[in-house]
Formats: C-alpha cells, structure tokens, sequence
C-alpha cells in the first residue's frame, strides 16, 4: 500500500451509510460493519430480491456488493474534491449461498495518483465459506459531490 495521501478523507462512517441508503443500493439492505484506512467490511442479508431463479444469491448482486465496497473504502480515504469511479472489475464466483448474510472485505492493494486497486473477498458469513473473490481498479476522479 503505498503511503499515506494528504488531506482529510471526504467521508465518514456517515457519510457511507448515508450513500449505501441512496441511489442503486438503496433496496439491497447493505450495511457498514467496520472501516479503517485501507479496509472495510460491508454485510448483506439474503433477500428474495437478489435471487436468482434457482434462490441463489444473484452474481450481479454479489458483484455490487464487492464493487460498493471497495468504492465505500475508496471514499474514506479521498480527499475533498476527489472521487473514486470504478473502471475495471474482475470476479471470480467459486461458491454460492441461497440463505444467510454475505460479507465482503475489501483490502487496498495499491493507493496511485490516478488509480486505487483493491481486492474484495466476499464470504458467506455463517460458514467463512469464500463466495467470489475481485480485484477492482477505481479511477480518481474530481468531484462535487459532498459527505
């Protein structure tokens, strides 16, 4: 991890579960359970609306789940005036899950000028069973957007 940026991060642990109540995530019950520079855990419960048809927790729903998380973490880190917007995401699915709550960790990998990369991995929160794994690469980008 490369060192530490200047400036205060943007955001706070508020501010985060302000955003993951807004917009696209709104309805899929997502909710911060720990945050530190360079780390955070994000939980999802199982909803019949993130299933796919054979009751299986939705792949895209998992993938918004490790890209939010990173993205969140991305955020706590940043200064003001600086955003993070996804441009590459990798996914490996290696396990599935039809109940329970999943938890996904994201881990920075690399803090650039113009990039943060972190891996995510998402486990299923009973069992510790890893459910998919992604690198994420985020551009930073300027923004407006306020905490």
């Amino acid at each position: 991890m490369a060192a530490a940026k200047k400036g205060r991060p943007a955001w706070d642990e508020a501010s985060v579960r302000r955003a993951l109540k807004s917009g696209f995530t709104a309805g899929m019950g997502l909710s911060l359970v720990s945050a530190k520079r360079g780390f955070l855990k994000l939980a999802m419960a199982h909803q019949a609306s993130l299933s796919q048809p054979a009751g299986l927790v939705h792949g895209g729903a998992i993938a918004t789940l490790a890209d939010t998380a990173a993205g969140a973490a991305s955020m706590l880190l940043l200064p003001k005036g600086q955003m993070a917007v996804t441009s590459e995401l990798k996914i490996n699915y290696v396990g599935n899950v039809s109940k329970g709550v999943l938890i996904a960790e994201a881990r920075l990998l690399h803090y650039g000028k113009r990039t943060l990369v972190w891996e995510v991995r998402v486990k299923d929160k009973g069992s510790e069973q890893l459910i998919a794994i992604t690198l994420t690469t985020f551009f930073i980008v300027e923004s407006n957007i306020k905490a």
